[in-house]
C-alpha cells in the first residue's frame, strides 16, 4: 500500500475550522479592565473641588478657633490646636490673637490655606484662568515667600504679619494656577485612554 493511501484527506470544513483556530491563537489576549476602574474614573473629576473645600474648611476653622474658645471653652478648642500643631508650629509671635485667644494657624498658614481655597473656587467657576501658569512664573511667584522665610530664619530681617500674609497668598495662588489646569489636562488624557480601552473590549464607557 502506497504512502498516499495512508494519508487522511482534510475536508474543506475541517480546513476552515483549523484556520479559524490558528487565527484565534494569534489574537492578543485582552484582559478585562480592573473592577476598581469605573469607581476611580467617577471619583477623579471631583478631586479639585474636594481639595478646594477642604482648604477652605481648614483655613476658616483656624480663623474662628478664638471665637470657639470664647463661646465653648477649651474643651472644644484644645483638640483643634492639637490637630493643627502637626502642620503648624503655632508660634505666638507669628499668630493673630482675638481677645487673648490664638488662631489655630500662624499668619502665613492662614494666608496660604485661604489663598488655596479662593484661587480654587475662582478656577472652578471662571474658565478664563484655566490656562496653566508657566512653571518659571509659578517659581517666581513662590520665591518671595521662600525668601521671606529664609531671611527671617537666618535672622537677617524679621518677617512681619504683612509679609507673611502677602507672600503666603501669592504662593498659594501660584500653586493652584500651576497645578489645577495640569491635573485637568492629565485627567482628560486618562479619560480618553480608558474610553479607548473600553471600546476595544466592547464595554460601556464610564
Amino acid at each position: 500500500m502506497s504512502d498516499s493511501q495512508h494519508q487522511k484527506t482534510i475536508s474543506p470544513e475541517q480546513l476552515e475550522e483549523l484556520q479559524r483556530l490558528i487565527a484565534l491563537r494569534r489574537q492578543p489576549v485582552r484582559k478585562p479592565l480592573p473592577r476598581w476602574l469605573p469607581a476611580t474614573m467617577r471619583t477623579l473629576p471631583h478631586i479639585l473641588i474636594t481639595v478646594t473645600v477642604l482648604n477652605l474648611f481648614i483655613g476658616l476653622l483656624a480663623v474662628v478657633t478664638p471665637w470657639l474658645g470664647m463661646w465653648f471653652g477649651t474643651a472644644v478648642t484644645d483638640p483643634i490646636y492639637s490637630a493643627y500643631s502637626w502642620i503648624c508650629p503655632q508660634r505666638p509671635s507669628h499668630t493673630f490673637f482675638i481677645r487673648g485667644h490664638a488662631m489655630a494657624f500662624e499668619q502665613r498658614d492662614i494666608a496660604m490655606h485661604l489663598g488655596f481655597a479662593a484661587a480654587g473656587i475662582l478656577y472652578l467657576f471662571w474658565s478664563r484662568i484655566r490656562r496653566p501658569l508657566p512653571t518659571w512664573l509659578a517659581v517666581a511667584l513662590v520665591a518671595p515667600m521662600l525668601i521671606d522665610v529664609t531671611i527671617s530664619t537666618m535672622g537677617v530681617l524679621p518677617s512681619t504679619w504683612f509679609s507673611r500674609l502677602w507672600t503666603g497668598s501669592l504662593a498659594a495662588i501660584a500653586i493652584i494656577w500651576w497645578s489645577y489646569p495640569r491635573f485637568d489636562g492629565y485627567l482628560r488624557n486618562v479619560q480618553a485612554h480608558v474610553a479607548r480601552l473600553q471600546l476595544a473590549r466592547g464595554t460601556q464607557p464610564t
